[in-house]
């Protein structure tokens, strides 16, 4: 993309809760392909598109999708990229409806004209997509439970958003494969971003 965001005002806080909805309004505008791309970059926290490396959303593909609706993205083309699997929580799997069979999940994404139409439609003028991953690590770092403690943990996020763990040589010593946490930090979040996007009036809006 060649583009890197430094700490926009949309990132965090209030802002970025207003960017998720103004970000779901336009892909629910957008519609097609488009639109489910930018709900899942703002569900999944992935980075975008990455077709010709593998390492984005836009490698995701129906066969790697396993029957739990796990997605278990194979080893990164990219030395010091990492796409790890993740469990894809029920939101995501009702904007992505119908599951197919095969192929990719997204088609040919323009990642310019997709750029420029959430400029325009949701007023973001600093707007790049790569940003989400941004506004998603920080607003999963601020969501706390009703006692104020972290609902997804450091190493959580890691595992996530494909980031290297800051843990020393006790992680060669772990085989647990996390992915009942995993499936309940992407729940949460989920949740979150649902309780932001649904109308006023209960009627939710999934498409």
């Amino acid at each position: 993309m060649g583009e890197k965001p430094r700490d926009l005002a949309w990132f965090k806080g209030e802002a970025a809760d207003k960017a998720i909805t103004a970000i779901w309004k336009a892909a629910d505008e957008i519609g097609g392909n488009e639109g489910r791309y930018l709900k899942l970059l703002l569900l999944t926290g992935k980075r975008p598109w990455g077709r010709e490396n593998g390492v984005g959303l836009g490698a995701m593909r129906w066969d790697h999708i396993t029957s739990d609706w796990f997605w278990a993205a194979p080893p990164s083309k990219v030395r010091n990229k990492r796409l790890h699997g993740v469990p894809l929580p029920d939101l995501a799997q009702r904007v992505l409806h119908p599951r197919q069979a095969e192929g990719y999940v997204f088609g040919d994404i323009d990642d310019k004209k997709l750029k420029q139409a959430v400029r325009r439609l949701t007023g973001i003028k600093d707007f790049v997509p790569h940003g989400i991953r941004h506004l998603v690590e920080t607003k999963m770092q601020e969501l706390r439970d009703e006692q104020g403690r972290s609902l997804i943990l450091d190493h959580m996020r890691d595992l996530l958003l494909d980031h290297a763990s800051e843990r020393g040589a006790g992680k060669g010593y772990a085989h647990h494969d996390y992915k009942p946490e995993m499936r309940a930090a992407m729940e949460a979040w989920a949740k979150y971003i649902e309780q932001l996007v649904q109308p006023a009036e209960g009627v939710v809006r999934l498409r």
